[in-house]
């Protein structure tokens, strides 16, 4: 069996660290001639595990949050590049 992926979604993104541009430098070097690889990246915030504590997506605990506009700004990207999106999502990403 074969996996297929659309592309490379960087995540936990610290941007002031050296690990995050080393690791992005290095997928850049790895898939980046094979695969896209997103210029939108996921920050790296505590947002994410207080949402899960509570059960909720991030949109739904803290939609004006980093986190929460990060997804939507990749969600864009993603659909402006062929992307589907899920029906369920639609809503989300046109608010």
């Amino acid at each position: 069996h074969q996996i297929e992926a659309d592309g490379i979604l960087m995540n936990m993104v610290v941007e002031r660290m050296l690990l995050t541009r080393d690791s992005l430098a290095e997928a850049r070097t790895m898939f980046g001639e094979v695969i896209e690889i997103y210029e939108n990246m996921i920050p790296r915030t505590s947002q994410f595990g207080r949402a899960k504590m509570q059960q909720k997506s991030i949109f739904e605990y803290a939609p004006g949050s980093k986190g929460a506009n990060a997804y939507l700004s990749f969600c864009k990207e993603y659909l402006q590049k062929g992307g589907v999106i899920l029906e369920c999502m639609q809503s989300t990403i046109a608010g």
